[in-house]
């Protein structure tokens, strides 16, 4: 089996990555962490805080919808970026109970 792992892609994937997968037989990919981009207005004044939240889920669904166009199974680990904030675990619990 061959398997393809990206590592905190944060929003962006290679631009030729279908051509990696196709070229190279890929299986399955396995992304360990950080999917979607991590923006800097998580951390921010409150004000601040629902732009960041709503751009990081929208990248989040931009990200999976493409990686779905390959139709091969995807792995995603959460990554460590929203980790020991509650505006991280919020804005996680939202991604990934969709």
């Amino acid at each position: 089996m061959k398997i393809l792992a990206v590592g905190d892609p944060h929003g962006k994937l290679p631009k030729n990555l279908r051509g990696i997968i196709k070229k190279n037989k890929i299986e399955v990919i396995i992304i360990t962490g950080e999917v979607s981009c991590v923006p800097m207005e998580v951390f921010a004044p409150r004000e601040l805080k629902k732009f960041g939240e709503r751009y990081s889920y929208k990248n989040f669904k931009e990200m999976v919808k493409k990686l779905c166009s390959f139709k091969i199974p995807v792995l995603v680990l959460r990554g460590n970026a929203y980790v020991g904030s509650k505006e991280g675990n919020v804005i996680t619990k939202r991604i990934f109970s969709k």
